[in-house]
């Protein structure tokens, strides 16, 4: 149950920062601060720690017995 929910929140920040990329408007509302700055924050948080896990559990599976 944790484990789907993590994962969902991972592909929504994927693609949060799908939508910041290509989007200037997104961007000028995260630059103006605010909620949108938090937001985004956060987001990036979420982003950059499901990638570290995907990269430990790689690791994880191919160097322990």
């Amino acid at each position: 149950m944790l484990k789907k929910v993590l994962l969902r929140i991972f592909f929504i920040s994927c693609l949060y920062f799908l939508v910041y990329l290509f989007s200037s408007t997104f961007r000028l509302m995260v630059a103006s601060g605010g909620f949108w700055a938090y937001l985004h924050v956060f987001m990036s948080s979420v982003l950059f720690l499901g990638i570290f896990l995907i990269v430990a559990s790689i690791l994880h599976y191919l160097f322990v017995e």
